[in-house]
């Protein structure tokens, strides 16, 4: 996965909290914090493309059954 630089701004607070936590987390990697951080927030939210490739494995899944039950004759 390619990684992407981006400059954020943080107040001083929250940063220092962050610090804190990543240091105990990720020894002090922040960027890796923060990506956890949005991975966490993100894993329920299905991007529109997941969906519908879902829908097309499961008419795919079909297909597959019916052929297998056409060729076993049932």
């Amino acid at each position: 996965m390619a990684r992407i630089r981006k400059n954020i701004s943080l107040d001083e607070e929250v940063f220092e909290k962050a610090q804190i936590k990543c240091e105990k987390m990720f020894s002090g990697n922040f960027s890796m914090y923060l990506t956890y951080l949005i991975n966490k927030d993100t894993e329920n939210i299905e991007i529109k493309k997941d969906v519908e490739n879902k829908e097309s494995e499961k008419a795919m899944d079909r297909e597959v059954k019916t052929e297998i039950d056409n060729i076993l004759n049932l």
